[in-house]
């Protein structure tokens, strides 16, 4: 009977734990999301870096090397992607026009007698005339950044300290991961303790398969869509795949979206 009234007790106990863990979460839920960047950053890359301390690396020279290439990869980007993507941007609504008029001419008579679809196209010449006008005077990607973040010296604060934040916490979450393990395993009652180990191994296993494997798939498909098309000479074909590849999270919907914009443009 004292058992079952503890076993109880303990339930209740973490009940309440969790809910005002979630209640302070939720209060501090601006102040907490670099961090929460830097716990998943951690999260994905831990098992790069005790890849490193296999080879015979410490922890901390394994954390820094991994934060080098990282930078590197980064830095590529931003030199080699960004301008990339702002021209095709603008390659992309500079034909948006020509797109729509075929659209409305060809397919919708098309659809119409083949397939009985009566499908009506509105009048979008003064949609993309607008986004065309932004876009000319948001001077692209970086500009448009910058103007949102400079319109307030706050904005420029909270910027930099997310900017400094994450990359500061990830690198200590990776360093300390183990013991951070460890001083969680350490907090769990002995009664439950191989329960919760279990589960936590399962959910782990299942959870980092999930979000590296998506990300791949997002990366690997955005790379096949955009230089497939590209190669068939679409111009547009690189921006086409990145939009197909990151929204290829949802079943099917990255390779409809790939090809139907693909056959349309």
């Amino acid at each position: 009977m004292n058992a079952q009234r503890e076993s109880i007790d303990i339930r209740w106990k973490w009940l309440i734990l969790s809910v005002v863990v979630v209640f302070v979460l939720y209060m501090l839920g601006s102040s907490l999301t670099p961090f929460i960047v830097a716990a998943l950053f951690a999260y994905l890359f831990n098992p790069l870096v005790e890849r490193f301390e296999r080879w015979g690396m410490s922890r901390t020279l394994a954390v820094s090397l991994l934060f080098v290439l990282l930078t590197l990869v980064f830095a590529g980007i931003l030199i080699g992607l960004v301008p990339l993507i702002e021209r095709q941007i603008s390659n992309f609504l500079g034909q948006l026009p020509t797109w729509i008029d075929w659209f409305r001419a060809n397919a919708t008579p098309w659809l119409r007698d083949r397939l009985g679809l009566d499908v009506e196209i509105p009048d979008l010449r003064q949609i993309t005339d607008m986004l065309q006008q932004y876009w000319k005077e948001a001077g692209g990607v970086a500009a448009t950044v910058v103007a949102k973040v400079s319109r307030s010296g706050m904005a420029i604060v909270g910027w930099m300290l997310n900017l400094v934040i994450i990359p500061v916490a990830a690198f200590y979450l990776m360093r300390d991961w183990n013991l951070l393990v460890d001083r969680v395993h350490a907090l769990i009652p002995r009664s439950v303790e191989p329960t919760v180990s279990r589960l936590a191994r399962e959910s782990d296993k299942t959870l980092s398969s999930f979000l590296r494997g998506q990300l791949s798939v997002m990366i690997i498909l955005g790379l096949i869509y955009g230089i497939g098309l590209w190669l068939v000479g679409i111009s547009v074909g690189p921006l086409i795949g990145m939009i197909a590849g990151l929204i290829s999270f949802v079943p099917y919907m990255g390779a409809i979206v790939g090809l139907a914009m693909g056959v349309i443009a």
